[in-house]
């Protein structure tokens, strides 16, 4: 559905093509900008601009009555999140965050999975449209074998890290601080990986204002993002210099936070916390944001044994226990002492901040 006065741009994620359509253009920027590596990537590849999508995502600033989803057998609502309450099993699902929010989305076979995003609010609108994006294209990497980690990526010293970690564990700041210090970043959230090498999947840096101010970081020029329910972040977009290429992956690590990084000296302790990330994907956008449908459990499956073969894949290179670099070298290359002082000094200015921003709230 492609309405007039609207704008369009394609983006190209390792093959799978995105086209977004919308009548504003604030969002359409906000797009370009959090994901130019993979708008680039597409006009490379592709010299046709007229050509299919994978997927396509119109997003309309009005208001407007959401369309009538019948519900599977007896339910109506199959989920509520944050306010979002989902209908539809099937290739048709509705997503209503609030009355003038919704998302519309349809997987005709042999047709672009489609979804339409409609309400008033800007912001809203960005996530909910920004979500669906990465799922989507995330369900059709995995069934490439692309798998995602929810992982800050980075190269450092010629070597490329994968540092799994839950939301708040410090993968941003880390990233910040290593990029301050030149290294080359695939992620600070996502890591795209087939258990052999490391992809980069880099968005934008998305750091708390605090811990920016902390870090160097300057946030009078650049976007303030807020999810729903979560603090404001800024955004810092990501040069093309700055991302890392694709290659080996050399060292893996899995744990709760940065200061587990240091103190573990690089080994996994929970196999529960690996196998809870890489074969349920926690922590990734996901069941909530729409991705997983009960009428494509073959494709559910499908996505399964793919992460299975990259847990089996990681496992052989020693993933419970410290990763020294592939390839039969010696481990004490992991945690090297370059990386472990930038660590620590990352962990400290976050601290200074939380205990600068607890003597604020003590005294009001």
């Amino acid at each position: 559905m492609i309405e007039t006065d609207c704008s369009t741009q394609d983006f190209d994620f390792y093959g799978v093509t995105v086209r977004v359509v919308s009548d504003n253009l604030e969002i359409q920027n906000r797009f370009r900008e959090d994901f130019d590596f993979f708008a680039n990537r597409h006009q490379k590849t592709h010299e046709e601009p007229h050509h299919k999508p994978t997927i396509e995502i119109s997003i309309f600033q009005k208001q407007e009555a959401a369309p009538v989803v019948r519900p599977f057998l007896f339910h109506r609502q199959i989920s509520s999140h944050k306010k979002k309450k989902v209908s539809g099993w099937g290739r048709k699902r509705l997503c209503e965050y609030d009355k003038d929010h919704w998302l519309y989305s349809r997987n005709a076979f042999g047709e672009p999975r489609r979804a339409t995003v409609v309400g008033l609010r800007l912001e809203t609108l960005y996530e909910m449209a920004f979500l669906f994006l990465l799922s989507a294209v995330g369900e059709e990497l995995e069934k490439k074998g692309l798998v995602r980690l929810h992982a800050a990526g980075f190269l450092w010293e010629g070597k490329s890290y994968a540092l799994l970690m839950p939301s708040r564990g410090g993968k941003s700041s880390l990233s910040l601080a290593l990029l301050q210090h030149g290294a080359l970043i695939y992620s600070d959230e996502i890591v795209l990986t087939d258990g052999e090498k490391i992809y980069p999947f880099p968005l934008r840096l998305a750091i708390h204002e605090p811990v920016g101010r902390a870090l160097g970081l300057e946030s009078k020029n650049l976007r303030c993002f807020q999810r729903e329910g979560a603090s404001p972040k800024y955004v810092l977009p990501l040069l093309t210099h700055q991302i890392a290429p694709i290659q080996d992956l050399d060292f893996f690590w899995a744990g709760t936070d940065l200061n587990e990084f240091i103190e573990s000296g690089g080994e996994i302790h929970s196999k529960f916390f690996v196998i809870q990330n890489i074969l349920i994907g926690w922590g990734l956008p996901q069941m909530m944001e729409y991705m997983l449908r009960l009428n494509s459990l073959r494709g559910l499956f499908k996505i399964l044994l793919k992460r299975m073969a990259v847990l089996r894949s990681l496992s052989r290179h020693g993933i419970w226990k410290a990763l020294g670099q592939r390839r039969r070298e010696p481990s004490k290359g992991f945690l090297t002492d370059s990386l472990k002082q930038l660590v620590r000094q990352t962990l400290s200015d976050t601290e200074s901040v939380k205990e600068m921003h607890s003597a604020e709230n003590t005294h009001r």
